[in-house]
């Protein structure tokens, strides 16, 4: 305890012996580090908390993020970045059953959305939710699990949604 009250009392005699404009550099410095953006949620957890607030409020269940269909959603969304357009096909052409078996995912049924453009996740969520067919697929009572994978571009962002239901659930 004795060597704790030490090095504070050292660290605060040295703080208040810097000049104002080097500890204010030191503080502007610390900001920008990167434990400074842990205090953010990630897009993709933006993402899924959005989608399952669309669910609930839609009678739905919210989904459980999967690792396995994150990794396949990255995979996706990091393809159609460098392609520079949305497709369900992988880059061999594999569907996207194919895609999850490759990864180790058993499924029982499985869907993908797929977006490009705004940043932020609650707009994506919007677009589906206004899209017949993505929303179908992103309130559908059955599917209990999702992955997601967002590639960001200069261009815009690639945002992919995995919703499956694991085999034997």
């Amino acid at each position: 305890m004795q060597i704790l009250k030490g090095i504070l009392s050292l660290a605060s005699k040295v703080i208040h012996r810097l000049p104002h404009g080097l500890l204010l550099a030191c503080l502007i410095g610390a900001a920008g580090a990167p434990f400074a953006l842990a205090e953010s949620p990630p897009t993709g957890a933006l993402l899924l908390q959005s989608v399952n607030q669309a669910r609930i409020a839609h009678g739905a269940s919210p989904l459980e993020n999967n690792a396995k269909l994150d990794i396949a959603a990255l995979a996706q969304a990091e393809y159609l970045a460098g392609l520079g357009q949305l497709r369900h096909l992988g880059p061999n052409g594999e569907r996207l059953g194919a895609r999850l078996q490759a990864v180790g995912y058993d499924y029982a049924e499985t869907a993908e959305n797929l977006a490009s453009g705004p940043s932020q996740a609650a707009r994506i969520t919007v677009l589906w939710l206004e899209s017949p067919g993505h929303n179908q697929n992103m309130l559908h009572p059955g599917y209990s699990e999702a992955g997601i994978g967002i590639a960001r571009t200069a261009d815009g962002d690639y945002w992919v949604l995995i919703l499956a239901r694991p085999y034997g659930r």
